[in-house]
């Protein structure tokens, strides 16, 4: 939500600036200077959730503002002024003059002041008090109605503001599909712009419940609907009774009144379910991608769906693994696929004891390879020789990442990469692979603890570098953010061994790295054969939600994966599969069939 507090921030500083003489700044700068001056700086944010998605952001914003004055009586008083309710300096009353903050909200209210201090800064003392403001936004295209005849009660607009926070009870399926009668709970923050309207909408709420009771037997066409849209689709149920309460402590949270709709309903039925099939290559490059957008498939926001993933073409080798992640809004078009050879390979230490061993790094072409060519680091040594038996990093090839393209969220760093020697004592477990990085001021070099070496030698594999957790990166406006680079490290270690006779050669090869969105969940699978399928389920709603099926889609039981559960539905959201199969990947081939099953929201 990055875009969202930045965008709320830029509203609240503009109605401050109307304050004649306050400057106002969002981030706390590193030289104090032109007092008075208000700080505005995040203290929390929560996304309220209708169902499995989110549909209101809130944030509180605490706007810290200090004075000063030649004498303390007059910082008191300028301050004063500040915390007034009202007056050309009165920070309450630049709010109030725009709720919505210039338009990037939909409301904004104070909620109170505290923490009143003299701040010792620079060699001058200065009074200060800290404002807290909350500001909500809706977030996305959606509303909640109440409907009987011709008559509409927007419960998403004034003075309801339900804002999509919505809880649907548990209920089970019939045979049929069908859903009973069930309760939904929707949260109202009630404000009004004009006196009157909380009343009047409280009453008109009070009217409509005892309506859906009285006529709960009647014909469909003048009983009470409770309709929830998103975007184009539209799903309504029938309201049978319902009862408002109001909550005793709103005065406490600020201004308005905090309510709850308590309704009974019967939904209309299932939405037809949905299925679009989409063939990947096990290679993001070029026209071969390993994702699947699903986007373009219609259904209803917060829709149940499943995935079955199969061989279309018989190109799964049946040994390796399978890495499954999603990743959904603003972050789900961001690079996550990178080339080895489009990195740059750097000289680290010698693995030997003696000198005279020789580096090379650079671009290598080789069929098997992904787009055709890889990236490789050698060393070499002729003669006798003597190997370091402690651990150590003899290079690396870094992919760097420039501004603004650098992914954030929680990744599964996988390289497909390789090793080969041409001494048969220094192989398996002596030659692998480390991740590092560098971002900023912040760095990672890799330790003993982080190698990871691959089971065979001479073959690529995919191999899994660990977890990489890329946090939103704060810049001062005007400035741009650094650079992130992936450094992939050869390292070598339990040497010890040495020959006299021949050249002896000692390569990492590293064909690309694969960032694999694991924050939206993740699922890696075992062996998976050219004739199995993986189903992965968020629609039965069990605990195992992955399964093998066989080709005519019998259940054979519960997949052996690893990761966390995957929440997939019909938003902006990519499924990434990557498989470890030997020749070249791009010749292996996913079939995805995404099954939505759009019932009520929230179900």
């Amino acid at each position: 939500m990055t875009n969202e507090i930045f965008k709320l921030k830029r509203g609240l500083k503009a109605r401050l600036e109307g304050i004649p003489g306050l400057r106002v700044i969002t981030f706390e700068p590193e030289d104090w200077r032109d007092f008075p001056v208000a700080i505005i700086r995040t203290e929390r944010s929560s996304a309220s959730r209708a169902g499995v998605n989110g549909s209101r952001f809130e944030a509180e914003f605490v706007v810290t503002v200090m004075a000063g004055g030649s004498k303390r009586s007059e910082s008191y008083d300028a301050l004063d002024s500040y915390i007034a309710t009202d007056g050309d300096m009165s920070v309450e009353a630049a709010i109030a003059d725009d709720l919505t903050l210039g338009g990037v909200a939909n409301w904004a209210h104070p909620v109170g002041v505290e923490n009143i201090r003299i701040v010792r800064m620079g060699g001058g003392r200065y009074v200060a008090a800290d404002f807290r403001i909350r500001v909500e936004r809706r977030t996305a295209n959606e509303t909640l109605e109440l409907a009987y005849g011709n008559e509409v009660i927007d419960l998403t607009g004034e003075p309801y503001y339900a804002n999509g926070d919505v809880r649907f009870s548990a209920t089970d399926r019939g045979p049929d599909d069908a859903l009973g009668a069930r309760a939904v709970e929707v949260e109202l923050r009630m404000r009004e712009a004009e006196a009157g309207q909380i009343p009047d909408g409280l009453s008109k709420l009070h009217s409509v419940c005892a309506l859906a009771e009285r006529r709960s037997g009647a014909a469909w066409d003048s009983s009470v609907r409770f309709r929830h849209t998103r975007g184009d689709a539209n799903v309504e149920y029938r309201t049978l009774r319902g009862r408002v309460e109001t909550d005793p402590e709103t005065s406490k949270d600020g201004p308005g009144l905090n309510a709850k709709l308590v309704l009974t309903i019967e939904a209309l039925g299932r939405l037809a379910s949905v299925e679009v099939s989409r063939t990947l290559s096990n290679e993001h490059d070029g026209t071969n991608l390993n994702y699947a957008d699903i986007t373009d498939i219609p259904g209803d926001h917060g829709a149940l769906s499943q995935i079955k993933i199969h061989d279309p073409s018989g190109t799964w080798s049946g040994e390796r693994r399978m890495w499954i992640g999603v990743k959904s809004g603003e972050g789900r078009g961001v690079n996550l696929f990178f080339q080895g050879e489009s990195g740059s390979a750097a000289r680290g230490e010698t693995m030997f004891e003696e000198a005279d061993a020789i580096w090379s790094g650079g671009v290598q072409p080789l069929t098997e390879a992904s787009g055709g060519e890889y990236a490789r680091m050698s060393w070499t040594k002729a003669g006798l020789y003597t190997t370091r038996s402690e651990f150590t990093l003899c290079g690396s090839v870094r992919i760097t990442i420039a501004a603004p393209n650098v992914p954030r969220g929680r990744f599964r760093a996988l390289a497909r990469a390789r090793t080969d020697s041409d001494n048969s004592q220094l192989q398996v477990g002596h030659l692998g692979f480390a991740l590092g990085w560098s971002f900023g001021a912040t760095s990672k070099t890799p330790v003993e603890a982080d190698a990871v070496f691959p089971q065979t030698s001479s073959e690529f594999r995919v191999l899994d570098l660990g977890e990489l957790t890329l946090p939103p990166s704060p810049v001062p406006e005007g400035y741009s953010m650094p650079a992130f680079r992936i450094d992939v490290y050869g390292v070598f270690a339990g040497g010890g061994a040495g020959s006299a006779q021949g050249t002896h050669h000692f390569r990492w090869a590293i064909d690309y790295v694969m960032l694999l969105p694991i924050d939206e969940g993740e699922v890696s699978v075992d062996a998976v054969g050219t004739t199995k399928r993986i189903l992965v389920d968020t629609l039965t709603k069990s605990e195992q939600e992955v399964y093998l099926l066989d080709e005519s889609d019998a259940v054979l039981g519960s997949a052996r994966f690893q990761g966390t559960r995957l929440t997939i539905g019909p938003e902006d959201t990519r499924i990434y599969t990557v498989r470890d199969d030997a020749g070249d990947p791009s010749s292996v081939n996913f079939e995805l069939t995404t099954l939505h099953t759009p019932l009520t929201t929230g179900v």
